[in-house]
């Protein structure tokens, strides 16, 4: 049977990460580096298309899925983070208004600045 082996006279399917195209087979081939198969019992090596981030060597520490969920995660936090800063610098930058001598700031406009006025 295809997407097995045997062994001990007893037919065995093709773990994951490995397919037998060819019946009465006593080992299944493993699939090429960087992919696995998504079950058991794979016939073919195209049904090896599922994308690893490492080699079966290597160990498989996550699917193509779990890190692109990771690689955006990590991008939307780094633009709340960028948003975050740009809108404080926005207000540190408008926190002083600058209107020829008398420069004030914007939250006490009856106190003259304390700092150098923002322009």
């Amino acid at each position: 049977m295809a997407g097995a082996y045997i062994k001990d006279h007893v037919c065995v399917k093709c773990l994951v990460g490995y397919y037998q195209d060819l019946p009465a087979q006593t080992s299944c081939k493993g699939c090429p580096d960087g992919y696995t198969t998504s079950d058991t019992g794979t016939v073919t090596a195209t049904e090896c298309s599922v994308f690893l981030t490492t080699s079966r060597d290597g160990g498989q520490l996550f699917g193509m899925g779990t890190a692109m969920t990771i690689v955006c995660s990590v991008a939307v936090c780094v633009v709340v983070a960028l948003g975050a800063v740009a809108v404080y610098i926005i207000y540190q930058k408008n926190k002083y208004v600058s209107v020829g001598t008398n420069s004030k700031r914007c939250d006490t406009p009856d106190r003259p600045p304390t700092r150098v006025a923002w322009i």
